[in-house]
């Protein structure tokens, strides 16, 4: 069998490189970079620029016979996800890498969960919250309509029932809002990746929450972020950061439903700024000139 001709292989990210075949399998260990695997958090593929060049050629080459051009996008139904108003860098520099986001692709991952109808149930038992419906969807069919509004809405201000964020280069802080039927809002801001994460899952844990039971009365007083609400979202938080704190821990009693809001803005922003794998999944490795 005739040996098949070997191309250097180089990191995006690092640039170190080996040798190995043109046509290498997926699971070839040559096609990874371990260690920007490690330190990113996701597997790093290598990239070979000589196959990269021949494919180019040709597909120019294809384009020119065909009289097509190159430069125009191909747009998809995701297209709109990819808008600059979605798009965060995050500010200070981690290794040698810079990070960037996608809120909206967040937004996404968070929606598309598994674990918001356990969190919901666990929740409910330990508060003695009952259910509104019992024949009502659960959490996670709830989360994944949200989404499923929000792609066929295309995240467009005004839109009942999905998810719409804005951007704002003035605010230190993001707001939001949410509700049953109503949906979320976001404005996120440019200079606080760990509180544009918090409140996108501070309101996501609203619409869990309210879809299963309704707001409680105490003193008085309507208290949407009761110990139910904040058990949802903390046991969230640790599924997707590893955030493992009881909400009374934080400082949560009846009137402090903000507590571990802020407690868990908080504690993003130290594991951001730590360089916590987990943590750092959520963002896209941009390798610096340094």
């Amino acid at each position: 069998m005739a040996k098949q001709k070997k191309y250097r292989w180089n990191c995006p990210l690092c640039g170190s490189g080996c040798l190995a075949p043109g046509r290498a399998r997926k699971n070839d260990i040559r096609r990874y970079c371990f260690e920007c695997s490690v330190s990113t958090g996701k597997l790093v593929e290598r990239v070979c620029g000589a196959l990269e060049k021949k494919r180019t050629q040709k597909a120019e080459r294809v384009a020119a016979r065909s009289g097509r051009s190159l430069s125009k996008p191909r747009k998809t139904k995701r297209s709109w996800m990819r808008e600059d108003r979605y798009v965060y860098s995050l500010s200070g520099q981690f290794y040698k890498y810079y990070y960037s986001y996608n809120i909206m692709e967040m937004a996404e991952r968070m929606c598309k969960s598994a674990k918001w109808s356990s969190a919901v149930k666990n929740a409910s038992k330990d508060t003695r919250s009952r259910h509104r419906d019992i024949f009502g969807p659960k959490s996670n069919d709830i989360m994944k309509s949200l989404w499923g509004k929000t792609m066929k809405s295309r995240g467009a201000s005004g839109t009942q029932g999905a998810i719409r964020i804005s951007r704002s280069s003035r605010k230190v802080y993001s707001v939001g809002s949410a509700g049953r039927g109503y949906g979320v809002t976001v404005t996120a801001s440019e200079h606080n990746a760990a509180d544009n994460m918090t409140t996108l899952l501070h309101e996501l844990t609203h619409v869990a929450h309210l879809s299963y039971t309704r707001v409680k009365k105490v003193n008085g007083k309507s208290r949407p972020h009761d110990l139910m609400f904040n058990l949802i979202m903390c046991r969230m938080a640790k599924a997707f950061w590893g955030y493992d704190f009881h909400p009374y821990e934080v400082g949560y009693s009846v009137g402090k439903g903000y507590a571990p809001t802020r407690h868990l803005s908080g504690w993003l922003e130290k594991q951001i700024g730590g360089g916590n794998p987990r943590v750092m999944k959520w963002f896209t490795a941009e390798e610096t000139d340094l």
